[in-house]
């Protein structure tokens, strides 16, 4: 990735949503700093790590579920060196993408060398509309 590849960090986080959608561990991880980096998925460890981030996204894309992810942004802060997004991601999901899911998360980016890159994803099991696939159990939580 060349140093124009993410000159903003909205090029950053569309770029992040790119890699999500794609399923692609590789794309994903071209968007994170090279270092002083961390992820938490909903509910998940803190991971400050590039090869655990790495490993992370890998299990999460390799379980093959299919997803498609809305990202809502607003840019809370922005200096000429960091610029952090709240953001709420709408995740459809399942075989016909039926069931939603909802998921807050703060998403930093920091000037590098190299452009703008991802130093923090952290995310949080969020609140809204969760559409479930019509069928005899579509009332049941359990």
């Amino acid at each position: 990735m060349n140093d124009s590849s993410l000159p903003t960090p909205e090029a950053a986080e569309a770029a992040f949503y790119a890699a999500f959608d794609a399923m692609d561990a590789e794309a994903m991880m071209t968007v994170w700093a090279p270092e002083a980096v961390v992820c938490i998925h909903p509910l998940g460890p803190r991971l400050d790590d590039r090869e655990r981030i790495a490993e992370s996204w890998r299990q999460i894309f390799a379980a093959g579920e299919r997803m498609r992810v809305t990202p809502r942004s607003t840019v809370l802060a922005r200096t000429e060196e960091l610029s952090v997004h709240c953001v709420t991601e709408v995740i459809d999901h399942g075989p016909t993408l039926a069931e939603q899911a909802v998921v807050v998360a703060t998403n930093a980016y920091r000037r590098t060398e190299h452009g703008w890159r991802m130093v923090l994803h952290h995310g949080s099991p969020g609140t809204g509309p969760r559409r479930r696939a019509p069928g005899p159990e579509a009332g049941r939580m359990h």
